[in-house]
């Protein structure tokens, strides 16, 4: 039990912070709950203020820098002209249109009422993160009274400050990397329209995800502080609907699913960090060997059903976003340590600001533990079975001067993570389980996970004009990893033994720790490196017909990801309880192959507001084009002409709309369908996964008080199932099956009061619970080589998808300080 001191808005000084937090989430079908080391002991320093306030510059410079050219540059830049293939061309040049769009802005960004004159009809714009920095707001008169609140719905027009405007400008600079997270000051009126500088987010903010037509949780900072976690795992066990098993117990591998999607590897989910695609390879293999580090996160965007316009390329279960920490408003930074049991540690620290024009931040997270599964015998690495982490961050900004007639933002990202983990596929047999489940054979006792991690990113922000803007992005990931892991025992696969004991006693007894003849164990050098790199932009245009709003977004993005398999067998005995290397694998021998993906993806969404409701129909385009190399399995594979080349191409055209009835400040009715598109591995037989997907929800959220519920309806023409090695094998591995028709329906129901708020009392008492009900059956016979699906008969369950899922908790909140169980 601890407490949480409130970091918001303080002066320079120390806190000393401490928490434990304990959920419960119940599964038919998950056996255990690997443990986290608890007792967590916490100390935080904090330097300057994290959410500082900080005026704009004064002064009447004028724009001076050709940020516009430089943008165009950088689209057209990141490939060369010597790959000519249709989508690529198509590519560039809709980027090209996007980036001349904002060149000749001028030529259609013109204010559509006059601004006034009258100092008294000024207001500003709502404070939160769209907003443009040091920008005042000039309102005609009023054409009526919206019913939602006391704020007219006439159509505003954003413009720069000048001098003599000082008096009405924001006191506080946006955030623009990511949304502003538990901000003190109220979202905008609904309505109102406020050029927007970073349209990469999936929710936006918590105000945002109230309004959205489709469930959508927004987890912000203050949330997150709570309890610390640093396994994105436990935070989104607060998410109904969203399905996340445990693999080893620290969450470095999580295994995360959106409404029956399928959890492996969190593949089945389109996975990002500051709105850029994030898995190593998000079309050719999109299994998240790598993940990013959830302690150095400042929120977490989900969204389900409604995510398949915007975000792709799986969209039939849904997106998560993790958004990293911005850049702070003032000169400020901090340091945070935990220690628990098993010698784990965590370190956190950050420093960075902004001046007139330029910003930064350097930040690291430095985690790491000894492990509390248990070796029977003494391997190379001691009885370590833990890991060690090492993330590094550096976030650079330039912007031009606030009284820009175009004000833009050039951010640039670099990021370098490195993991040595001591982890393992061997499991146990369900004896040995049930007697001691931390135990790890010694067969397991060479193997180890090694990871290297590098992450490129320029994004570009211009706002040009009071009803257009534009993002754009271009970005580069290179993803190294060696899994040097037991595979199989006298040429029969861990899988296999462990399922029958009785029938290989002999190599159970082997991986035990008995002394095996020579060559006994293959550990395999699962060797693999990726790369994904790409551009896109998002031109925002905001527009009102008549007495409907309307807030367009047309997206283009051009991408390339490639997974490179050279991999090989080391053969060894045990002798003694430790393994001795007697035949040592050339490179390529056991796996020698390349995976490629290129595809064009594009995007027209428009969100329509008038009176109580808001109409958001949208269409989302993918091309994808995807090879798949195979060379001879030798040493010297790479140097002979491939033995096959293998390509496909897919594309989907998916329609969308969601709907929402705002019925008051407390209470908001939705529903949308869209279709669900997921595209095969390269070379494979199986077709594209293909869904409909439907909803149906509402919201109640009077002042201690909140409630969500939602029926979803997920329709599947075909599921398609993929063969790994973490699914349990038995296959090829990177091979693909169809399963047909498929049927997922649920409902995800919420709860939250506050007893200390709804009675007065001077502490809080919050009390929260969600729930998930999941009926996921196939609709058709058929019989599969895909050992996860078999001998399936209509009306069969779907396997390793729990039925029933909730979550509990309950604190106390004093003015600085929580504590939640």
């Amino acid at each position: 039990m601890g407490c949480r001191t409130n970091r918001r808005l303080w002066q320079p000084g120390f806190a000393i912070t401490g928490g434990l937090a304990i959920a419960t989430q119940a599964s038919r079908q998950q056996r255990c709950d690997r443990r986290w080391p608890s007792h967590f002991r916490h100390w935080s320093v904090w330097l300057g203020e994290r959410r500082a306030s900080r005026m704009g510059g004064q002064g009447g410079e004028r724009h001076n820098c050709n940020c516009e050219r430089f943008a165009l540059a950088l689209v057209l830049a990141p490939h060369p002209p010597e790959r000519p293939m249709i989508p690529h061309r198509l590519a560039f040049t809709l980027l090209a249109t996007i980036a001349s769009l904002a060149i000749h802005a001028d030529a259609f960004a013109v204010d559509i009422d006059p601004p006034a004159t009258d100092p008294e009809q000024r207001q500003l714009v709502g404070d939160t993160a769209e907003n443009w920095p040091t920008a005042v707001l000039a309102q005609q008169p009023e054409r009526g009274t919206s019913p939602l609140r006391d704020h007219s719905d006439v159509p505003q027009v954003l413009r720069p400050a000048r001098d003599g405007d000082a008096g009405n400008q924001i006191g506080r600079r946006p955030d623009l990397g990511s949304p502003v997270v538990g901000s003190e000051h109220p979202p905008s009126p609904r309505g109102r329209r406020a050029t927007k500088l970073d349209r990469l987010v999936v929710v936006g903010d918590a105000a945002k995800a109230q309004e959205s037509a489709g469930s959508a949780q927004f987890i912000d900072q203050d949330r997150l502080e709570q309890f610390d976690y640093s396994d994105v795992q436990r935070v989104l066990r607060q998410v109904p609907g969203v399905y996340a098993i445990d693999e080893e117990g620290f969450g470095l591998r999580p295994n995360i699913g959106i409404r029956g999607s399928g959890t492996d590897r969190s593949s089945r989910i389109t996975l990002m960090e500051d709105g850029v695609l994030i898995a190593p390879a998000p079309y050719a293999a999109p299994a998240a060997y790598y993940f990013p580090t959830m302690a150095r996160m400042s929120a977490l965007e989900v969204r389900k059903g409604s995510s398949a316009i915007k975000t792709g390329p799986r969209t039939t279960g849904g997106a998560l976003n993790l958004v990293s920490t911005p850049i702070p408003d003032a000169l400020g930074g901090m340091v945070d340590f935990a220690y628990g049991s098993d010698q784990t540690t965590l370190g956190h620290a950050f420093v960075g600001g902004r001046g007139e024009r330029t910003g930064f931040l350097l930040e690291t997270v430095q985690q790491n533990s000894d492990g509390f599964k248990r070796l029977d015998s003494v391997g190379p690495a001691g009885d370590d079975t833990g890991y060690n982490l090492q993330d590094y961050v550096a976030k650079f900004l330039l912007t031009s001067a606030v009284e820009a007639n175009r004000y833009q933002e050039l951010e640039f990202k670099i990021a370098h993570t490195e993991q040595d983990a001591n982890e393992t596929y061997l499991g146990l047999t369900d004896a040995d389980f049930r007697a001691n489940p931390n135990r790890r054979y010694a067969g397991s006792q060479l193997d180890n996970i090694t990871t290297t991690h590098e992450q490129y990113e320029l994004r570009h922000r211009i706002a040009l004009g009071s009803a257009l803007d534009l993002t754009t992005v271009a970005y580069r990931t290179e993803f190294k990893r060696n899994w040097f892991k037991l595979n199989d025992v006298g040429g029969i696969g861990i899988a296999r033994i462990l399922d029958n004991p009785d029938d290989f006693a002999q190599q159970l007894a082997w991986i035990r720790g008995a002394s095996s003849p020579d060559d006994a164990f293959g550990v395999r050098n699962n060797r693999r490196s990726y790369y994904a790199h790409g551009v896109q932009s998002v031109l925002g245009w905001q527009i009102d017909t008549g007495e409907v709003a309307h807030q367009i977004e047309f997206s283009a993005r051009y991408h390339e990801d490639q997974e490179d398999r050279l991999q090989d067998d080391d053969r060894f005995r045990m002798d003694n309880g430790r393994l001795v290397l007697t035949r040592d694998g050339a490179p390529g021998t056991q796996d020698n192959r390349i995976g490629e993906a290129e595809a064009l993806a594009l995007y027209l969404q428009d969100e329509m507001r008038a009176g109580r409701w808001i109409v958001t129909p949208g269409l989302r385009f993918e091309s994808v084009d995807l090879t798949r190399t195979d060379f001879v399995r030798a040493s010297n594979g790479r140097e002979l002409a491939p033995t096959r080349i293998r390509k496909n191409r897919v594309s989907s055209v998916s329609p969308g709309i969601g709907v929402t009835w705002l019925g008051g400040d407390a209470y908001t009715v939705f529903a949308s369908v869209h279709r669900g598109f997921s595209p095969p591995a390269p070379g494979v037989s199986a077709e594209e996964e293909k869904s409909t997907n439907t909803e149906l929800g509402m919201r109640w959220h009077p002042s201690a008080f909140s409630a969500e519920l939602t029926g979803f309806w997920n329709h599947y023409s075909n599921l398609v199932g993929t063969c790994t090695e973490s699914s349990g094998g038995g296959c090829t591995i990177g091979d693909q099956f169809d399963a047909g028709k498929t049927r997922i329906r649920g409902v995800e129901a919420s709860l939250g009061y506050d007893f200390g708020r709804a009675n007065g009392w001077a502490l809080g008492v919050p009390l929260s619970f969600n729930y998930t009900y999941t009926d996921a059956e196939f609709r058709s016979s058929f019989l599969s080589e895909f050992e996860e699906f078999g001998e399936v008969r209509k009306g069969d369950r779907l396997a390793y998808l729990p039925e029933q899922m909730f979550h509990a908790e309950i604190g106390l909140a004093g003015e600085r300080w929580n504590t939640r169980f």
